[in-house]
């Protein structure tokens, strides 16, 4: 099996998990907090995630095809982190601030304190855990980044079953599970696979880094949106407990989208250098995976949601269908997205991605306040399935050869 392969497999290894570990705990929460609190926590979430993405700025995707890579995951994490440090910093110092802004008004301002620490403490964390699972993917040592991984599943597990035993309803207790848990991620990451020389990191290599991630930092952020922009908006368009609702259905609808991330994120840099497979045989996989992957996932994940959560709980198992078509459309506008990103300059995802944003956010406005949650699950879908469509023609028009009369056009342009 090639090394990508084989990383593959590690990162669908430590999905497996993930995919274990998320059914516990979204049964617990929603045990714990309701619709109602499971909705505040979801949409902290988001705006933790929101500025992770800022902080990265593109460094996860640039870093893997940044040559020469290093020897081993420790040095390549080092390097990663030392990147995005001033961002990290900037987002904690500015969390703090906030948080203690807010205490010193009092009152029921005070109340409020802790939340904005804690998704600053969320986002950060998350850029440690991305450094870690970037240089796992860059080095091909997805062995090390699966160890870690089950440290870190296993804190959420347990630190959930603690919080749930205790009946605690607090999104912020929630909020700093989520926090703590990337951070057992880090230092097992750091801590093995220390070998290696690390590469030449110094102004011109970090420079070029940098500014590759901030071409693709557009096109991650419109994805972002795409993905994401229901979550943030359904508390404003509709209720925080509709969005209780929603996340959950769509935290099992996502399970979709996670295995092929993985796959194209190991594959990416052997398709840079031209190893992409037929597009036919590539796209045929994807659309069947999308197809199988959907399909069990509504059906598995509405019994789940039925058996396993309370009551009023039922819409999520409802509108997951839905969801999970959707979801399976994301999938396979990443693997295009990929083939893209490897063949064309950079702005072409991000120009694509933006398109299908306007489009999804739109339909979002249009639904959401007449339909609720499922004006959002609708927008998805069809937001998501233009995705797949706009991608695949880009991939398909990339890997064609030019017309012979451009590349006579060409050839004379050129003398």
């Amino acid at each position: 099996m090639s090394a990508a392969g084989k990383t593959t497999g590690y990162l669908l290894a430590g999905h497996g998990v993930v995919l274990g570990v998320s059914l516990a705990v979204n049964a617990l929460s929603a045990h714990a907090l309701g619709p109602d609190g499971r909705g505040a926590l979801a949409l902290a979430l988001q705006c933790a995630y929101l500025l992770h993405l800022v902080v990265v700025a593109g460094v996860d995707r640039a870093y893997p095809l940044a040559l020469p890579a290093p020897a081993a995951v420790g040095p390549a994490a080092r390097e990663c982190g030392r990147l995005v440090v001033p961002g990290a910093v900037a987002v904690a110092v500015l969390g703090a601030a906030v948080g203690a802004l807010l205490a010193a008004r009092g009152g029921g301002a005070a109340a409020g304190a802790p939340l904005p620490v804690l998704v600053a403490a969320v986002a950060v964390a998350s850029v440690g855990l991305t450094a870690v699972r970037t240089a796992a993917v860059t080095v091909g040592d997805g062995a090390t980044y699966l160890r870690a991984h089950l440290l870190g599943q296993a804190t959420v597990l347990c630190g959930a079953v603690v919080l749930a035993a205790a009946g605690q309803g607090a999104p912020t207790a929630w909020l700093a599970l989520y926090a703590a848990a990337p951070l057992v991620v880090v230092g097992a990451g750091y801590l093995r696979g220390r070998g290696g020389p690390a590469p030449d990191a110094g102004p011109a290599r970090a420079g070029r880094i940098r500014s590759a991630g901030r071409r693709l930092l557009p096109g991650a952020l419109a994805a972002f949106g795409t993905l994401r922009a229901d979550r943030l908006l359904l508390p404003l368009l509709a209720s925080v407990p509709a969005l209780g609702l929603y996340a959950v259905a769509a935290a099992f609808a996502e399970l979709c989208v996670v295995p092929v991330q993985n796959y194209v994120d190991a594959h990416l840099p052997r398709w840079r250098d031209g190893a992409v497979p037929p597009l036919g045989r590539l796209f045929g996989a994807a659309a069947a995976y999308a197809l199988a992957a959907a399909a069990a996932v509504a059906v598995a994940g509405a019994a789940f949601i039925r058996v396993a959560l309370p009551a009023a709980f039922a819409e999520s198992a409802r509108v997951l269908p839905v969801l999970a078509a959707a979801a399976g459309a994301w999938a396979f506008s990443r693997v295009a997205a990929g083939v893209v990103t490897a063949a064309r300059p950079p702005g072409a995802v991000s120009g694509a991605d933006a398109a299908v944003l306007v489009l999804t956010v739109s339909a979002h406005l249009a639904l959401i306040p007449r339909y609720g949650l499922w004006g959002a699950a609708g927008a998805a879908l069809g937001g998501y399935l233009a995705a797949a469509v706009l991608m695949a023609w880009l991939a398909v028009t990339a890997a064609r050869p030019p017309r012979p009369d451009r590349q006579a056009v060409t050839a004379r342009a050129a003398r």
